[in-house]
């Protein structure tokens, strides 16, 4: 055997050595692989279960808003009430927030949509693009 030989034999070795020493302690690592994965979709499973709770509670509160804005309209149209500045200011800014809905829902039919929200994410332009409901300042 010459020089050049021995030298990969040198490192063949300890490769050998290094992948046998690595299973080794794999298999006798104190952390439980199939635990800590449960744990970590547990994890990813309570907080997609809050943000989607969330998520039905901005609805229903938009919709209990839409409907009282809707009742002032309607009671207006019928002379029953003369509507105050805030309750003008209420019902225009439920309007607002009505197109919003309608935006989004254009918004979420399009290609590309994931992209188009992450750019209002990333300029910071929730409050002029969601319902109020959803805007958490």
């Amino acid at each position: 055997m010459d020089k050049k030989d021995k030298i990969i034999m040198k490192y063949l070795k300890t490769f050998e050595s290094f992948t046998t020493n690595e299973t080794m302690d794999m298999m006798f690592m104190p952390v439980d692989p199939i635990s800590a994965a449960d744990d970590l979709y547990s994890d990813f499973y309570q907080e997609m279960k809050k943000k989607v709770i969330k998520f039905i509670d901005n609805i229903k509160n938009e919709g209990k808003e839409t409907k009282e804005a809707f009742n002032l309209v309607v009671k207006a149209s019928k002379d029953e009430i003369e509507l105050s500045k805030e309750e003008r200011k209420k019902i225009y800014d439920q309007l607002k927030d009505v197109f919003k809905t309608i935006g989004l829902t254009l918004i979420s039919l399009l290609p590309g949509d994931i992209l188009i929200f992450l750019l209002i994410k990333f300029f910071k332009a929730e409050k002029y693009v969601f319902p109020s409901s959803f805007v958490t300042e």
